[in-house]
Formats: C-alpha cells, sequence, structure tokens
C-alpha cells in the first residue's frame, strides 16, 4: 500500500458503508470486523515508526452490511504528519482480511479502497482455502495491520476475530 502524509490539516470525517459476501458463494458475513486506523509519523528523523492517531471499528450485521461514521482525529503535534487515508481493515475468521498488503490482491489500488467505502462497496472476501493460504495464517496482528502498535483496547472487536482465528488453529488468544 502506499501512504500519503498531509500536514495539520482539518479534522476529516466520513461514512463508510458496504458488505461484505463470500466471494465464491456470495454469501453476506455476518460478524465481519470493519477497522480503520489513522496513523501519524514524525517528521524529518523522526518520520518512522508510525504511531497510532486513532481508530474505529464495526461489525457487520446479520446481512453482512455495515456503516460506520470515522474521523481522522486531529493531530495537535506540530512535529508529526498524518497519513491522509486511513488503514483499513476487514476480518473474518477463516478467510483472508482485506488489510495493508492484500489490498491490491483483492484489486484495489491507490485510495480506490477508502473511495470505494465512502460510496458503498461490496467488498468479496476469499477464504483462506480458496487463497491458498493456512489457516494459521492472519493469526497475528502484526499480520493484519502494517504494525501491532495499536492498543488493543482501540480495536476489541479485531482482537476478537483474531482470538478465534488463532483458537481455531491452536494459538494461544491474545
Amino acid at each position: 500500500g502506499s501512504c500519503t502524509y498531509r500536514f495539520l490539516g482539518g479534522l476529516r470525517t466520513a461514512v463508510y458503508h458496504g458488505q461484505v459476501v463470500d466471494a465464491e458463494t456470495g454469501t453476506r458475513l455476518s460478524g465481519a470486523v470493519v477497522t480503520a486506523v489513522w496513523l501519524r509519523a514524525g517528521v524529518g528523523i523522526d518520520s518512522h515508526p508510525l504511531s497510532l492517531l486513532t481508530a474505529q471499528e464495526t461489525v457487520t450485521d446479520a446481512n453482512g452490511r455495515f456503516s460506520m461514521k470515522v474521523t481522522s482525529g486531529l493531530d495537535w503535534n506540530p512535529l508529526s504528519t498524518r497519513v491522509v487515508d486511513p488503514m483499513i481493515v476487514i476480518y473474518q475468521p477463516g478467510y483472508q482480511p482485506l488489510s495493508y498488503g492484500t489490498e491490491v490482491r483483492y484489486g484495489f489500488k491507490g485510495d480506490q479502497l477508502v473511495a470505494g467505502l465512502k460510496a458503498g462497496i461490496t467488498i468479496k472476501l476469499r477464504t483462506l482455502e480458496a487463497a491458498k493460504e493456512s489457516p494459521r495464517g492472519y493469526t497475528s496482528l502484526g499480520e493484519v495491520l502494517l504494525s501491532a502498535r495499536v492498543p488493543y483496547d482501540r480495536i476489541p472487536n479485531l482482537v476478537r476475530a483474531i482470538n478465534l482465528q488463532r483458537k481455531a488453529t491452536g494459538i494461544d488468544p491474545y
């Protein structure tokens, strides 16, 4: 994925909405977690590592639908910049998540995913089997998020879903 940075600017808000379905069967996926994480980076020498600015998440309903008001948060630190678009994670145990690094495999480039979420989009997740991936894949926050530096209490639904995948594959939960 690519990151675009912006110096202090206005608060960015939007409503992300859509539906999450199984890519092969079209079955609506209830309980899929949709997470938006805004990051910030230091300026100059401190340009990395990225750190959390804010995070929001929601869970799909019985019809696989979701709607979430998102806001980028304000960063009052004059020595940091905010990543313009959030990192998006759509996670359902047993499926290859749509996350940082996998969005291109799902056909999204640049800001296409964020634009689609604003317009209302259908996300077609592939089962780990169909994606030819190990059921143990994506059982770590580091594999799902750019880094695991997001506090668990800011993304409880995502942590719960990852723990379900961990438990199903014999890995201790977080």
